[in-house]
């Protein structure tokens, strides 16, 4: 059996390559990629065994309406990559653009994958965005979701097949983790609809309660230059600079240290409705990696976050001080190997062995009725 996997630019390859090795083992992996986001990585770093990677393009994509060009062009030239590779299944990341691939080769299996709606703090980008999903959604018959929440979210029409998929992440720590003082780590982007400066105003309130604490704060992530330097001043105001380091965007091969010496991870996303019903990929993350997690009260932390891996809170600066007090109080109380136990459901190998390649092989089996 053949699995294509299209995506025209590749992000970071943990989301990804990590997924498609494992699947590798049981099944045939081609990818058709486009452009590299970063250039820490290549593309030669992840050929494997029956782990195919065709990279179509080089350089960058260009921005705004020169870059839906180099898209449509990249499309074309992976319809006929699609064409010669003849596959079982060809599986759709989606993109502005992903509309064009069952319009260019109808003959193929598709499905789309869809991962979050838009999540700006404009709400009409929102609708704008959301609306332009729904049209490059149309030529598709089968959509792959994280969550089953994702259906009403991307208004997926019930006639149409759609699969909840859980396909799991691996450990980026495996390094036992004590449990003396807090070491808090962040992991993502870092934009301003992420509101992610609660949490140093948050820090600041904590230590004026607990002016003896023992902390330190390392932040992992991409953000636009006017976001990085409101984030640093911030940090200045609240007199946080001994305590708190921003590291900017670092390489996958880079973040393993900071998962190893860390014991408490940051997963701080806005209650919103485009946030609450998604899996936050930060909270699988630490917990697999046995770091406790103080997480917003989102739907889906909600169901990852109990009192042996850690504490929810609301999306407040104020409720995260109140979160770290309730870290402090319990910090002698987590085990690395049981907040590790309590992740199992998410290990990657498991899940690619006992839901995904059973639900690939009855797709391509039987297609008209997977």
């Amino acid at each position: 059996m053949k699995l294509i996997i299209v995506k025209p630019i590749m992000t970071e390859p943990r989301f990804h390559f990590d997924r498609t090795l494992e699947l590798s083992k049981y099944i045939d992996i081609v990818w058709i990629c486009g452009w590299m986001l970063y250039d820490h990585y290549s593309f030669d770093n992840y050929q494997a065994k029956n782990h195919q990677i065709i990279a179509l393009e080089k350089g960058r994509m260009r921005g705004k309406f020169k870059g839906l060009y180099d898209e449509y062009k990249f499309i074309k030239k992976a319809v006929n990559q699609i064409k010669n590779e003849d596959p079982d299944i060809v599986l759709i990341h989606s993109s502005r653009l992903a509309f064009f691939y069952p319009i260019l080769a109808p003959k193929f299996n598709y499905i789309l994958q869809l991962f979050t709606t838009s999540v700006s703090a404009s709400n009409l980008k929102n609708f704008f965005w959301d609306t332009w999903e729904r049209l490059v959604m149309l030529p598709f018959q089968r959509y792959f979701v994280a969550t089953p929440e994702m259906v009403d979210l991307f208004k997926i029409n019930k006639k149409k097949k759609t699969y909840v998929t859980r396909w799991g992440m691996r450990p980026l720590s495996e390094t036992p983790k004590e449990f003396k003082n807090i070491r808090l780590l962040y992991i993502g982007v870092l934009g301003s609809s992420r509101r992610f400066e609660d949490t140093l105003r948050g820090l600041r309130l904590f230590l004026d309660r607990n002016p003896n604490a023992i902390i330190s704060y390392d932040i992992i992530g991409r953000a636009k230059p006017v976001e990085v330097q409101r984030i640093r001043n911030t940090i200045i105001e609240h007199k946080l600079e001994k305590l708190v380091t921003y590291h900017g965007y670092l390489p996958d091969e880079d973040i393993v240290e900071y998962f190893d010496e860390c014991n408490v991870g940051v997963s701080y996303v806005p209650i919103t409705p485009y946030y609450t019903d998604v899996i936050v990929t930060k909270t699988v993350e630490y917990m697999l990696s046995g770091l406790a997690t103080i997480a917003t009260n989102t739907n889906k932390n909600r169901d990852m976050i109990s009192e042996i891996n850690g504490v929810l809170i609301n999306d407040t600066a104020e409720s995260f001080a109140q979160g770290l007090e309730e870290i402090q109080k319990k910090l002698y109380m987590f085990n690395f190997r049981e907040i590790w136990e309590s992740a199992k459901e998410w290990d990657l190998a498991y899940n690619i062995e006992h839901d995904i390649i059973p639900l690939l092989k009855k797709i391509a089996k039987n297609p008209e009725e997977h």
